[in-house]
């Protein structure tokens, strides 16, 4: 049995990484925003989360690669894992992981791979301690729960 480590990071860890990602790409233009659970946090929906998920455009996905290189804890490369397939890299800032996602397919029930394409008309901003944060709205967030099948966490969005 292996055991995995989980950090849990909180609402204030996750608004300070966001804080030093914005530092690092600031001057870059893209569609991004912060997704899964730790857009959650940002809104206040949930305590904490494992990670913090980032969906993007393939150029920008770059960009983070070339801007977050001295963080990289796996590079950016196509990746398939369960019923998601992206561009995908890895990041660690102060202990915190971050995942970028970019040019994503999801495999529904059928089996079938769908591309995730209107994602970018599905940004919202929040403005939180003075900083600007790029999240997906929760519709969105509700749809694809209920797509990929979370059913838990299309139960909680369901009550927002």
């Amino acid at each position: 049995m292996t055991i995995v480590e989980c950090l849990v990071v909180d609402r204030k860890q996750i608004i300070k990484v966001v804080i030093e990602i914005k530092s690092k790409i600031t001057g870059c233009t893209g569609n991004w925003a912060v997704t899964g659970s730790a857009s959650l946090v940002v809104r206040g929906i949930s305590n904490v989360a494992n990670d913090i998920d980032i969906i993007c455009n393939s150029n920008m996905a770059h960009v983070f690669s070339s801007m977050l290189s001295v963080y990289v804890h796996n590079d950016l490369s196509y990746s398939e894992n369960g019923n998601i397939r992206s561009l995908f890299s890895s990041y660690k800032i102060d202990g915190v992981e971050i995942e970028i996602m970019a040019d994503i397919s999801n495999r529904l029930g059928d089996g079938v791979w769908y591309p995730n394409s209107d994602w970018s008309g599905e940004i919202e901003v929040l403005d939180i301690d003075e900083l600007s944060i790029p999240v997906m709205n929760l519709e969105y967030e509700k749809r694809m729960s209920k797509a990929l099948g979370n059913h838990e966490r299309f139960s909680i969005l369901n009550q927002y």
